[in-house]
């Protein structure tokens, strides 16, 4: 049986005709009979948001990428190597081949015909890994929104420090 949500608890008579509370499910088997119409309708209601609302996300997400790339293109460069002295250096999460987790900050941000490359470094250990756009930090809108800072941040110290 595939559940699909909760309805708030409501009043139910049992066997023995008194009210108690139960929380309903909608089953495959009451929708595919064709009962619980209403049911039906809220549920490709909720679907439909979903699927709106995921849409916006990948919309959002493809925007702050594209302005990463029009950021680094605008002043002629293909990559950029972040410093220590930026005051909110972006850390994302990432995973090694072995499936180990770390919390790492981005050192350096890159793009190709495929999007961005995140070069990140664990402090820790020393280990690096160069993130494409499949990986969960180029995917991560609040990162991806940080790193655009930390560029920016960046250019604008380089402006300050060649005038």
């Amino acid at each position: 049986m595939k559940r699909y949500f909760f309805k708030k608890p409501c009043m139910e008579w049992n066997t023995k005709g008194k009210a108690e509370k139960t929380n309903s499910l909608f089953d495959d088997n009451q929708l595919s009979k064709g009962k619980n119409n209403n049911q039906n309708i809220v549920i490709n209601k909720i679907n439909q948001r979903m699927k709106d609302y995921q849409q916006k996300v990948n919309e959002l997400r493809a925007e702050l990428i594209f302005s990463i790339i029009s950021l680094l293109k605008e002043h002629g460069l293909k990559e950029l190597e972040f410093s220590d002295d930026l005051e909110d250096l972006c850390y994302v999460v990432w995973f090694d081949n072995k499936g180990n987790a770390y919390d790492s900050p981005v050192r350096k941000v890159s793009f190709d015909t495929n999007g961005i490359c995140l070069n990140v470094q664990d402090e820790d250990s020393g280990f690096s890994a160069s993130l494409s756009n499949f990986d969960i930090a180029c995917q991560n809108l609040d990162w991806l929104c940080d790193i655009y800072y930390n560029i920016s941040d960046t250019l604008s110290n380089r402006i300050i420090m060649e005038s």
